[in-house]
């Protein structure tokens, strides 16, 4: 199934609310609670030796991706476009491809530039 294909079927489900920037804030908040609910199952693999979960986290990434679809539903983007967008930028920013020290380099310039 393509991306765009996708975010059609799934904001099918989306439950509208009286103001724009109600559904969109709303739609994010549950974006952020889902990646928080990823985040947590990994910090407890890694400091807690539990199992990783394939099913649980195949679940949790798909509630991520309906919850992406959504947002950009509502401020009129689609998925494919915001997926070729990230890695036309990706590949300005590692040309190279990625390593974790250009990576370390890229987010140290970040941070200088920022604090000038």
């Amino acid at each position: 199934m393509k991306l765009n294909q996708y975010q059609e079927r799934a904001v099918e489900s989306l439950r509208w609310y009286p103001s724009w920037i109600d559904a969109t804030t709303g739609l994010v908040m549950g974006l952020a609670s889902r990646a928080i609910k990823l985040m947590d199952h990994f910090r407890s693999v890694r400091d807690h030796n539990h199992d990783f979960r394939k099913e649980a986290t195949k679940e949790v990434l798909g509630d991520i991706l309906w919850y992406t679809a959504a947002v950009a539903e509502m401020c009129h983007l689609n998925l494919e476009d915001c997926a070729q967008t990230n890695l036309d930028k990706i590949k300005r920013t590692y040309p190279s491809g990625f390593s974790m020290e250009q990576y370390m380099r890229h987010n140290k310039q970040r941070r200088a530039s920022r604090c000038r």
